[in-house]
C-alpha cells in the first residue's frame, strides 16, 4: 500500500490594509528628511551643476545599497546566533537541516546574492513532512522548539539595533563605534540647528547703507541677501569698493553689484548699520528651551513635537520650492564642474542623505509588512534624491555664486510673508531639536551611569554577554537587556542625569557662537566623519565579518571598494572642511 501523501501547503501572507502601507512609506521617508534640502544648493555651489548632479546620484546609489546591506547584515546575524546555540528545527525528510544561513524572505532585502533562501517557507515544509500519526515525544519537543525558535527571531528583529550589529560583529568595539559616529553626526545636527535659527532671524532684521552726500547723511535700507556671501563674516574696517563709491563694511563681505547709486559720482564712504542683534546672542537664545527639550525622559512624550515640527518643515519647503519657481531665472554666475570644492560637496551632500541609522528600527517596526521593505526604500531614496537634487540645482540655478548656506535667507525678508516662512521655518527646526538630541544624551549617559561604568553602579553578577545574549532557555534582547544595550539603574539619582543633559546642550550652545557664520561647513564634517562611516565603512565591514564565508569573491571586492571609497573621500573631504573652517573662524 502506498504511504499517505502529505500536502505541504505554503503559508499565504495577510494582506495589509492601504494605510499601514502608507505609515511604513511615511516612516521610510521621514527617516531621511530634515532641513537637510536648505543647505544643497550651497553644496552644488562648491561642485558645479553637472559634478554635483553626478556626485548626488552615486551617493544616493551607495546609500541605497548599503542600507539594504546592514539590513541584511542583520537577519543573516540571528540567523548565525540560534544556529549557534543549536536552536534547529528537526532533519527534514532528506536528512538535512533547515538553512539558517540566509535572509528571510519578510525582511524585504533584495535578493541579489546566490545564498538568499526561504528559511521560514523550509522550516514550515520540514515539519510537515515529519509530522504523522506515530510520532513520539522528541517529535513534539522539537516542535515546540521550532515554535520558541520563531518568536526569538521574531523578537530579536523587532529590537536589534545598528549597534547591536555591530556588537555581533566586532564586540564591544564594533558597539562603540556605531555609537560614536551616531553621537557625532546627532550633535553635529544639533550645533546646527543653533546657527540656523541664529542666522534665520538676524537675516529678517533690516541693515541701512549710508551716506554723507554734502553735508546730508542719504541712508537705504536693505536685507543680508543684498550681500554677497549670505550669512555674513565679520571682518572689522574692510573696504570694498562698488559703483564708483568705497564702503566700510564692519559686518559683512562686499556689496553685491545689484545695489546702485545715482548717477552723481560719490567719494564719500558709506556705511553699513546693522538693526538686528549681536549674531552671537541670537545664536544662543534659544537655549533655554533646548534645555527643556533635553530633560524630557522619553521620546513618547514628544509625539505632539514631532508632528508639529514636521507640519512646520513642510510648510518651509513647500515656501521655498514657490519662492525658486516664481520668476526663476538662471543666474550667469553658474560653474559646471569645480573639483577643488568637490571634497565639501561630498561632506554635505553625505550628511544630508544620512538616514542610516534609522533604517533598521524603521524596519523593525515593519511586523507583517517587511517583504515591501526594499520597495520602500528604493522609494523613499528616490523620492530624497529628486527632492534634495531639485533645490539643490534650481537654488544653484537661480543664484549663481550668490547663493546662501542656508537657502531660505535668500528669500526676500522685507516682506510680511518671507518673515512668517522663515519664522515657521525656525519654529520646525525648534521643535526637532529634542529628537536630534536624544540619542545623543542615551548614548552618554550609558556610558556615564550604566552598570559598571565610570559612574554607575558595580557589577554584581559576572555574567558571559554570550550567554546573556543568546542563552536557549531566555529570550534574547529580552530578559538580560544589560549586555546588549546597556541600562541606567533606577539608583542613579535624577540630578546627576539632569547635568549631564545641561552640560550637552550648553557645549553644542557653545560651538554654535563659535561657528555661526559655518553652517555649511560644520554639515559638511559630520558627513564626512560621521554620516559617511554609518553609511559606507561600517554596514560593508559588518556584512565581511558576519556573512564572509557565505559569500561570493565578487561581492567581498564590491564591500571592499566601498570601503577604500568611503575611507579616502572622508578624508579628503575632512582635510578641506578643517582648511575652509580655520580661514573662516571668528571668535
Amino acid at each position: 500500500m502506498d504511504e499517505p501523501s502529505v500536502l505541504i501547503k505554503r503559508q499565504s501572507r495577510p494582506k495589509t490594509r492601504w494605510y499601514v502601507n502608507f505609515a511604513d512609506f511615511a516612516n521610510m521617508v521621514k527617516a531621511f528628511i530634515g532641513s537637510n534640502y536648505l543647505y544643497v544648493a550651497f553644496a552644488f555651489s562648491q561642485s558645479g551643476v553637472v559634478l554635483g548632479a553626478i556626485g548626488m546620484s552615486v551617493i544616493a546609489a551607495l546609500t541605497d545599497h548599503c542600507c539594504h546591506l546592514i539590513v541584511k547584515t542583520k537577519h543573516h546575524g540571528i540567523e548565525k546566533m540560534i544556529k549557534k546555540k543549536k536552536l534547529k528545527t528537526q532533519p527534514s525528510s532528506t536528512g538535512q537541516y533547515n538553512s539558517y544561513d540566509s535572509v528571510p524572505k519578510d525582511s524585504g532585502v533584495d535578493e541579489d546574492d546566490d545564498e538568499d533562501v526561504d528559511a521560514e517557507s523550509s522550516a514550515f515544509i520540514g515539519r510537515s513532512a515529519d509530522i504523522d500519526d506515530d510520532s513520539d515525544s522528541s517529535d513534539i519537543e522539537s516542535e515546540f522548539e521550532t515554535i520558541d525558535n520563531s518568536e526569538i527571531k521574531e523578537h530579536m528583529t523587532s529590537n536589534m539595533s545598528y549597534g547591536d550589529v555591530g556588537k555581533l560583529a566586532f564586540g564591544g568595539i564594533g558597539v562603540a563605534v556605531v555609537n560614536f559616529c551616531i553621537a557625532l553626526t546627532q550633535f553635529g545636527f544639533c550645533v546646527n540647528y543653533f546657527i540656523f535659527i541664529g542666522n534665520t532671524v538676524h537675516a529678517l532684521f533690516p541693515i541701512h547703507l549710508c551716506f554723507n552726500v554734502s553735508n546730508t547723511r542719504v541712508c537705504k535700507t536693505i536685507h543680508d541677501e543684498d550681500i554677497n556671501g549670505g550669512i555674513t563674516t565679520v571682518l572689522p574696517t574692510t573696504t570694498t569698493s562698488v559703483n564708483n563709491y568705497s564702503t566700510i563694511s564692519p559686518n559683512s563681505s562686499t556689496i553685491a553689484p545689484n545695489i546702485t547709486t545715482t548717477e552723481t559720482s560719490w567719494s564719500q564712504i558709506g556705511e553699513l548699520i546693522y538693526t538686528a542683534p549681536d549674531l552671537r546672542i541670537l545664536v544662543v537664545c534659544p537655549i533655554i528651551i533646548f534645555i527643556i527639550f533635553a530633560l524630557i525622559r522619553s521620546v513618547r512624550y514628544l509625539g505632539v513635537i514631532s508632528v508639529l515640527a514636521n507640519l512646520s518643515i513642510l510648510f518651509g519647503c513647500v515656501s521655498v520650492f514657490f519662492f525658486l519657481v516664481i520668476g526663476f531665472e538662471v543666474h550667469k554666475s553658474i560653474k559646471f564642474f569645480n573639483i577643488k570644492g568637490f571634497p565639501i560637496f561630498f561632506g554635505m551632500v553625505t550628511g544630508a542623505f544620512e538616514g542610516i541609522g534609522l533604517v533598521i528600527p524603521v524596519e523593525s517596526s515593519m511586523v507583517g509588512n517587511r517583504h515591501l521593505f526594499s520597495a520602500f526604500l528604493h522609494g523613499a531614496i528616490l523620492f530624497l534624491t529628486m527632492l534634495l537634487a531639485f533645490f539643490g540645482i534650481l537654488g544653484y540655478l537661480r543664484f549663481g555664486e550668490g547663493v546662501h548656506q542656508m537657502l531660505n535667507t535668500n528669500i526676500p525678508s522685507g516682506d510680511p510673508i518671507s518673515v512668517a516662512v522663515n519664522i515657521g521655518i525656525c519654529i520646525g527646526i525648534l521643535l526637532t531639536f529634542p529628537l536630534q538630541i536624544f540619542p545623543v544624551i542615551e548614548i552618554v549617559e550609558k556610558n556615564l551611569f550604566a552598570t559598571g561604568r565610570l559612574c554607575g553602579p558595580k557589577h554584581t553578577v559576572d555574567t558571559s554577554e554570550e550567554e546573556a545574549l543568546m542563552s536557549s532557555d531566555k529570550s534574547p534582547l529580552l530578559d538580560d537587556q544589560d549586555h546588549v544595550v546597556a541600562h541606567i539603574p533606577d539608583s542613579v539619582p535624577a540630578w546627576k542625569r539632569n547635568i549631564v543633559r545641561i552640560l550637552i546642550v550648553l557645549v553644542a550652545g557653545g560651538l554654535a557662537v563659535v561657528l555661526r557664520n559655518n553652517f555649511a561647513y560644520v554639515g559638511a564634517f559630520v558627513g564626512a566623519v560621521g554620516s559617511s562611516a554609518l553609511a559606507f565603512i561600517l554596514p560593508c565591514l559588518f556584512h565581511l565579518k558576519l556573512c564572509w564565508q557565505d559569500i561570493s569573491v565578487f561581492i567581498k571586492i564590491k564591500d571592499f571598494i566601498i570601503i577604500i571609497f568611503g575611507i579616502f573621500a572622508s578624508i579628503i573631504s575632512v582635510i578641506s572642511v578643517i582648511q575652509r573652517l580655520v580661514n573662516e573662524i571668528d571668535v
